[in-house]
C-alpha cells in the first residue's frame, strides 16, 4: 500500500512538474485538445517578432466553441528589440477539422528579464 501511494504522489509531480508529462497525458486523454494547442503553437510561433528566439511558456487552456475549439492564454517568452524576454498572449480559434481559423496576439507584458519595458 505504501508503494501505491508513492507512485499516485509520484505521477501527480511529474504531471505538474514536467511539462512533457503533462502533454503526453492530455495527447491519450484529450486528442482534440492537444492538437489545437499545437495549432495555435505553431501558429503563436509563426507570428513571434523574432521565432528562432521563442519558447513557449504557457501551452494556454482549451474550451469548446459551437463549430471547433478556442485557445486562450498561449504564453510565448520572445525576444525583444533590446535583446531582453517579454511575454506575448495569444489566443486561437480552431475549427472542429482541426484547421486554424484566427490567432491573436495581444500586448506583451510586464518588463523583460533584464528589467527593459516591454514596448
Amino acid at each position: 500500500m505504501p508503494i501505491l501511494f508513492v507512485l499516485v504522489f509520484a505521477a501527480i509531480v511529474a504531471y505538474n512538474e514536467v511539462p512533457a508529462v503533462a502533454e503526453a497525458w492530455e495527447r491519450i486523454v484529450a486528442p482534440h485538445a492537444w492538437h489545437a494547442k499545437q495549432v495555435c503553437r505553431d501558429a503563436a510561433l509563426a507570428q513571434a517578432a523574432q521565432p528562432a528566439y521563442a519558447r513557449v511558456l504557457r501551452p494556454g487552456r482549451v474550451h469548446s466553441t459551437a463549430d471547433g475549439l478556442y485557445v486562450e492564454r498561449l504564453i510565448l517568452g520572445e525576444m525583444s528589440a533590446a535583446g531582453s524576454e517579454v511575454k506575448v498572449e495569444y489566443s486561437c480559434y480552431v475549427d472542429s477539422a482541426g484547421g486554424l481559423v484566427r490567432v491573436n496576439r495581444l500586448q506583451p507584458q510586464g518588463r523583460g528579464i533584464d528589467g527593459q519595458s516591454a514596448r
